[in-house]
């Protein structure tokens, strides 16, 4: 008892000096980088007995994702998007009212077209009737928590698939109406991700659906991990191409690691180099071997990508 009591005495001290966000963040950093894991051994493998448990895990732990997905965004929406935020949601709402109209005015419209404007109006229609109710920031945050609690509950319930929809359409309409602050890869893979789960999570006994589903989670797989490796190569920075990023990325990464200040001053420039070379083999050509049905090459991709994510984590 008293052990829990220091715990939550712990916890309001941090939340009171105001360091609680970074640390809650860091958590859900390491629990990216966990779930990406095991998100990679089941969709390189095949379907098996064991999966229905693993499908479980990688469900919860993607709920834990969401939560500090939702709780960035409550932290920073009033900043960005309030009424006196950097870009107030108000100049958004009249920016998607007039894309709304082009689209409309469009001849020979694709399913697509018909399904953008259905989402922008439902965004447009249901922020200006539900916010007259409130002033627009606090409703913003309202909605924030409300994705909190959505992924909550399917940590505790994780074959939801109800939640996972109103999860995938919130975070549409929070990525719509925070433009290029949420118009980022991380924002896109989450919502990709999301949507699959909206299946993925229907209790199912059919075989194929599942191998099929299966078989998405390993194509977003194979589209992260290739588009990490082809994103270094088109940007233009010699140190990629030359393999002298090494030399540079301990001191200037954005989340340091433990050991990036002992690595940067130990290792040669010899085995940074090699480091280079690696990652942009593991990120690039290593992927098609994904797909390749023997046992024993689907292991070693699956190692690497791991041995990448670990390596990435701790640096």
């Amino acid at each position: 008892m008293d052990l829990v009591e220091a715990l939550l005495g712990r916890i309001m001290n941090c939340v009171k000096i105001g360091i609680f966000s970074p640390i809650f963040m860091f958590y859900v950093y390491f629990y990216c980088h966990l779930s990406f894991i095991i998100f990679t051994l089941y969709s390189i493998f095949h379907y098996s007995n064991y999966s229905i448990y693993l499908q479980t895990i990688i469900m919860r732990l993607f709920s834990i994702i969401l939560m500090g997905a939702f709780y960035s965004i409550s932290l920073q929406i009033t900043g960005l998007i309030g009424l006196k935020g950097i870009f107030p949601v108000t100049k958004t709402l009249l920016q998607i009212e007039s894309f709304v109209q082009s689209l409309e005015g469009k001849e020979g419209k694709t399913m697509i077209n018909f399904i953008q404007i259905f989402m922008n109006k439902l965004i447009i229609n249901i922020y200006k009737r539900l916010a007259t109710q409130f002033s627009s920031s606090p409703f913003l945050k309202l909605l924030s928590y409300c994705g909190i609690a959505l992924s909550f509950f399917i940590f505790i319930f994780p074959f939801n698939p109800i939640s996972f929809l109103l999860i995938y359409v919130l975070y549409t309409s929070f990525k719509r109406l925070f433009g290029i602050f949420l118009n980022l890869q991380w924002d896109i893979l989450l919502l990709e991700v999301t949507f699959i789960m909206i299946f993925w999570s229907i209790p199912t006994q059919l075989v194929i659906s599942k191998i099929l589903l299966q078989s998405a989670l390993s194509l977003v797989l194979f589209r992260l991990m290739i588009g990490s490796g082809i994103v270094k190569l088109q940007s233009n920075c010699g140190t990629w191409i030359n393999l002298t990023a090494m030399n540079y990325h301990f001191l200037t990464q954005p989340l340091p690691g433990v050991l990036a200040p002992t690595l940067h001053l130990k290792l040669s420039h010899g085995f940074l180099k090699i480091s280079v070379f690696a990652t942009l083999f593991i990120e690039g050509p290593l992927c098609l071997f994904q797909f390749i049905p023997y046992f024993h090459i689907q292991w070693s991709v699956c190692g690497l990508y791991i041995v990448l994510q670990v390596l990435v984590y701790y640096r």
